[in-house]
């Protein structure tokens, strides 16, 4: 009886010095469990094609692509007049544009009060898409605020898709930090920040978002898909495996009477490393 008492305390004093050789060493928290779906009268939604959607065209599986990636451009897009009443509107199910094919791409235009236009135009360079918005003002009075948000949707890119986030990166202090080391996901695994906010990391130090740029890297490590908006407000990722998206937010115009203001993006796919990649976007704004 003694042996086994004596035996159970040494066994107490070993566990306790093994989880004691470890307490200097910082507690990373784990991300919040994804948010609950929320159940309602089933029902089913259906519109127009409302998205732009384009594939990576290798690797196929059975001769098709086998990454798709949906661009919502816009997801939601508004006009406020001068004393701030909303005085247009586009949600992404509700476009009228009629997309038509260029000698290098795609082009849009539809209508806004006072005769003004909303264009947008796709530039296809090989594996690299360049967006512009151009909104015209055309009418007597200043529209205080435009505003253009477009979701980069990754759940039918399985090679891109990322629900860990651990191969999504944001520029962070000018270094490439992936959004898994970043304390900031809601229970929805979403995030957000504006550039030059402040980012707490899971190992509780702080680091800005000095660039309007996310990276994300394929699963076997040899291609990265780039997505940026210049100028730039803000990002935002949602790892969740129903929508998996990344955005890179433009700030909202303040357009003139008269005036024509356009936003530039860029969408490409680098075959080797982040750093390459990185680079290849600073090329990119260098020229804009």
């Amino acid at each position: 009886m003694y042996t086994i008492f004596y035996l159970t305390l040494v066994l107490i004093c070993l566990c306790g010095c093994v989880s004691d050789s470890g307490g200097s060493a910082p507690k990373i928290p784990p991300d919040p469990p994804v948010a609950e779906p929320v159940y309602g009268k089933q029902d089913l939604g259906i519109a127009k094609p409302s998205a732009l959607e384009f594939w990576v065209k290798w690797p196929k599986r059975h001769n098709h692509p086998w990454n798709i990636i949906r661009m919502w451009f816009p997801e939601n897009s508004y006009i406020k007049d001068e004393n701030g009443k909303q005085i247009w509107n586009l949600p992404m199910v509700h476009d009228p544009a009629v997309w038509e094919n260029t000698e290098t791409g795609l082009r849009a235009e539809i209508d806004l009060p006072g005769g003004g236009r909303f264009i947008r135009t796709i530039e296809k360079d090989g594996a690299t898409l360049y967006l512009s918005v151009s909104v015209e003002n055309k009418s007597d009075t200043t529209w205080q605020e435009f505003h253009q948000g477009s979701c980069l949707q990754l759940s039918a890119a399985p090679d891109y898709e990322d629900n860990t986030g651990e191969r999504t990166y944001w520029v962070l202090d000018g270094e490439l930090k992936s959004t898994y080391q970043m304390a900031i996901t809601s229970p929805g695994k979403r995030g957000s920040r504006g550039i030059g906010e402040k980012v707490k990391m899971k190992d509780d130090t702080e680091k800005t978002v000095s660039e309007g740029v996310a990276f994300v890297t394929s699963r076997d490590g040899k291609y990265v898909l780039g997505y940026s908006w210049q100028p730039a407000h803000g990002l935002f990722y949602n790892r969740a495996g129903i929508v998996a998206c990344v955005h890179v937010q433009p700030p909202n115009l303040k357009v003139e009477a008269g005036q024509t203001k356009t936003q530039k993006g860029i969408i490409f796919i680098h075959e080797g490393n982040l750093k390459e990649a990185y680079q290849r976007y600073h090329d990119w704004k260098e020229k804009l």
